[in-house]
């Protein structure tokens, strides 16, 4: 990890200071990502209520990881079974 500085962020026309290890470009990637979907949210909803909009965006963004969290593990399982079929099969050429 990077040393801890502050980063200016702006998110739906508000400024705010974050203070992180993170590296510059993942933070500003992240807050233009949430600023894009308020916005989003904000017109497909038809809402101006901050504090409602960010749980919209929050539960978008949980879906959004619980369906990669699946298919990440289907991949995994996927694979898994894979390596069995080759083990089984390098196993019956010996």
């Amino acid at each position: 990890m990077d040393k801890k500085r502050t980063l200016q962020i702006s998110v739906f026309d508000k400024t705010y200071n974050i203070t992180t290890d993170e590296s510059e470009e993942l933070v500003y990637t992240a807050a233009a990502t949430i600023d894009r979907l308020f916005r989003e949210v904000a017109l497909k909803v038809n809402q101006k209520n901050e504090s409602k909009i960010a749980v919209l965006v929050a539960l978008k963004l949980a879906f959004e990881l619980k369906k990669e969290e699946t298919s990440q593990k289907e991949l995994l399982e996927k694979v898994s079974d894979l390596v069995l079929l080759i083990d089984d099969y390098s196993e019956s050429l010996s």
